[in-house]
Parts: structure tokens; sequence; C-alpha cells
């Protein structure tokens, strides 16, 4: 903007500083061609200073949003990095102490025991279920109900037995695994 234009801009943020928009509305009203000009100058003043500002904002959150991109990568391949060689740490620990586990000022680096649940041929599975009078772990959609299944099995090397009737159920095999599980404190 100008000298001519940042005078004007001024003038009409001293008014609205200086009386409530009430007062502005009784004092100046347009009543000809140049008072309409003079409104039309100061909008237009308004309007330019706005999409300056509009214009810089935007460079600035483009600035911020690349820059903070930058730092996220980095900031995610240095946490991924970092828990690697923790895990790799709790890992071997493991091996020499089944139980271990440590907790230093920083966090906390433990185990933690997940079944990983295989279904293989659900169709099987489900067919076996209906077969033997187990339809209630069955959706309608003739897929098993994991959730309710899981309940009622009990997992030996690996098999899940239906532990009602100590059958074998077919199509499923459960693996265990070990996460390492890393909480900071606040």
């Amino acid at each position: 903007m100008n000298w001519l234009e940042n005078i004007e801009l001024e003038e009409v943020e001293t008014m609205f500083t200086e009386e409530n928009e009430e007062q502005l509305k009784e004092r100046f009203k347009i009543k000809d061609l140049s008072s309409l000009n003079w409104a039309l100058r100061k909008l237009k003043v308004v309007e330019k200073a706005y999409n300056a500002d509009k214009a810089l904002w935007d460079e600035e959150i483009a600035r911020l949003t690349k820059w903070f991109n930058k730092q996220s990568e980095g900031h995610n391949n240095a946490t991924m990095f970092l828990e690697g060689l923790i895990s790799e740490y709790a890992k071997a620990q493991r091996v020499i102490d089944p139980k271990w586990k440590q907790k230093t000022p920083h966090g906390h680096v433990g185990f933690r025991k997940a079944k990983k649940f295989n279904y293989g041929d659900e169709e099987k599975l489900v067919q076996y279920l209906a077969d033997n009078g187990m339809s209630e772990y069955v959706k309608v959609v003739k897929s098993p109900i994991r959730s309710e299944l899981k309940k009622v099995l009990t997992i030996v090397e690996g098999k899940a037995i239906f532990t009602s009737t100590g059958e074998v159920l077919p199509e499923i095999v459960v693996e265990e695994t070990e996460d390492v599980t890393i909480k900071l404190e606040v």
C-alpha cells in the first residue's frame, strides 16, 4: 500500500476505536456522490489491507506447515529408530530373564502377551460350527462370531479347543506373540 492508502486506513481504524458503531451510523451518512465516493475509497483501502494480511497469513501458514511436516518426519524417524533400539534391547533381556521389565524416571518398558487368532478358511469353520450345533457363534452372514467364540475356547499348544466339549476346532490356529510396550512418564 502507498502512503496515501496508509493514511486512509489509519483514519478508518481510528474511527472504530474512538466511537461505537451506533454513533458512527449517526455521524456518517451517505447523502450524495461525494460521500459515496468517500465510503468506497475507505472500503477499497480496508479490502486491500485485508487481502494483504490474508496473503501474508496464507504464506506464513504454508511456510509453517512445510516446516512442521519436515519436523514431524524427523520426529517420526527418530521415534521409530529409538523404539527399535529399545525393542531390540528388551527382547535380548527377555531371553536372559523371561520376567524382565524395566522402569526408569523417563518411562517403562515391558511386554504384553497377545493372542493372534488365524481363522483359516472361515467357510469351513462356519460349516463346522453349524454342523455341530454351535450356530450361536455364527453371524447370519455366515461368519464366526469371533469375540463370542474366543470366550468359550481354551488354547492348548496353538489349537483352539471348545471348552465345554473338549473338541478341537478346525481352521483356528493361535499364535502367541509378545509385543514390547513403552510408556513414557509425563
